[in-house]
């Protein structure tokens, strides 16, 4: 082998999922007309409804972000059809001007999503932040000089809000989303899934059905 040359492995990456897949304007517009509330962080507005692809209307947008799941976690994750994601709850989020959204997680969940509806330049995008003390590369104690920032070296990872695409990203990804500088307001729908199914044995099964005819029988 020459001496300039060698390989480089990815060991263990944490996976982000991208795609666009357009915005219909019907589901646009009933987005914008959702019931909201202002959340109690006074950074944003949040709809009332916390179920909001179960709705009708949202059916066609449902099933997209379904078969978008599917290329992420049985394309790309390679995991077994035994186990099935399905979803916890969905919910529209509004950024007015100025608007922002602090750093958080999705808690008791393991897929989560952001589907951009509404959005203009200077909206305000996402950044995913490196877990504090996560060894990628040095420890966090350790405050290395780079020439160059890189997926591998960086403390975070940005990514524009543009209509029409979706994320999924892990439910444990930290992420912060930026103040909207524009002079529009800026629309997006979050979701979260969990699994059930047979994991590595069939004592290990998760099926929230049984579980639900157990409790109502007792």
């Amino acid at each position: 082998m020459d001496k300039h040359e060698y390989q480089i492995v990815h060991l263990f990456p944490t996976t982000l999922f991208v795609n666009n897949i357009g915005v219909d304007e019907k589901i646009r517009n009933n987005v914008i007309n959702e019931e909201m509330e202002r959340m109690a962080t006074d950074n944003g507005y949040i709809s009332n409804n916390k179920y909001l692809l179960d709705k009708p209307e949202y059916k066609n947008l449902k099933d997209k972000v379904f078969e978008q799941l599917n290329l992420y976690i049985r394309h790309y994750l390679k995991v077994s059809d035994n186990q099935r994601f399905f979803l916890q709850n969905s919910w529209s989020i509004k950024h007015v001007p100025g608007d922002w959204a602090h750093e958080h997680m999705h808690g008791n969940s393991m897929i989560s999503g952001i589907y951009y509806v509404k959005t203009t330049k200077n909206s305000g995008g996402v950044n995913f932040i490196k877990p504090h003390g996560y060894t990628n590369l040095f420890h966090s104690n350790i405050r290395v000089k780079f020439d160059e920032e890189t997926l591998q070296n960086s403390e975070a990872c940005h990514q524009n809000s543009v209509e029409g695409n979706l994320l999924l990203f892990p439910s444990h990804l930290v992420h912060k989303v930026e103040k909207n500088l524009s002079d529009k307001d800026r629309y997006c729908i979050a979701f979260n899934f969990f699994i059930e199914g047979e994991f590595f044995t069939k004592e290990s099964k998760i099926d929230y059905l049984k579980i639900k005819e157990h409790k109502e029988n007792e």
